[in-house]
């Protein structure tokens, strides 16, 4: 079948940027294969090598699922014989070349993915998050306890702090001071709202005392604070 190729890599793009499972594997055939170096690693088992919408699924869905930042952006889509190579960067800018082979309905059967080097990581910084219990500390607790923390990756806990003069429900405190770091402020856009209805967020990016002293152009070492 021959497919209009601008037409097929946009599509595609736009089902994993809305991040419509369903969508995605709408565009391959039931017993679709596809290779990646990034299988490999999430799902060793595999050898790299992905076969049939049910282990799509289960590949792909995990990082498609609420809150994530999977998001592409189209480069070029290059015509080749039953098929196309689709060019775009990812989420963290890296460069990604995805040719897929479609039969004679236009179901791709076959994808091979292959990536560029990853972008120099920027710089990890650090916030303090401060955070109310709307409800009460009572419900945070048993979502923490039945789904833990729910951070994606690339976020990363510190350490976290308990106002002790709360007056939260059954006397516990209804302010948290979490100290987070990432290189990716987006993350948060993607936890916080899992906890959206239980929790309000301010989030302010912070510096240790040394670095805000040298800034304002003081000796950091006649600073005690």
């Amino acid at each position: 079948m021959s497919r209009d190729v601008a037409t097929f890599a946009d599509e595609w793009v736009q089902a994993w940027n809305a991040h419509d499972l369903d969508r995605i594997l709408a565009h391959y055939h039931p017993d679709a294969s596809v290779r990646s170096p990034l299988a490999a690693v999430r799902r060793p088992e595999s050898g790299g090598v992905v076969v049939g919408h049910a282990a799509l699924r289960a590949y792909w869905g995990p990082a498609l699922e609420a809150g994530s930042q999977v998001r592409f952006e189209l480069e070029r889509a290059l015509a080749t014989v039953d098929g196309c190579t689709i060019l775009y960067r990812n989420q963290r800018g890296q460069l990604v070349a995805e040719t897929v082979v479609w039969d004679a309905d236009g179901l791709v059967t076959d994808a091979v993915v292959s990536y560029d080097e990853e972008p120099a990581a920027s710089p990890r910084s650090r916030y303090l998050v401060v955070e109310r219990f709307v409800q009460g500390p009572g419900p945070v607790y048993e979502r923490l306890a039945t789904h833990g923390r729910m951070l994606p990756d690339g976020l990363e806990r510190l350490d976290s702090w308990i106002a002790a003069d709360g007056d939260g429900e059954g006397g516990g405190a209804q302010l948290c001071y979490q100290l987070m770091e990432t290189d990716d402020p987006a993350l948060f856009d993607g936890w916080t709202a899992r906890w959206a209805d239980l929790v309000s967020f301010e989030i302010h990016p912070v510096v240790d005392s040394a670095t805000a002293a040298a800034r304002a152009g003081q000796d950091p070492g006649g600073s005690n604070r």
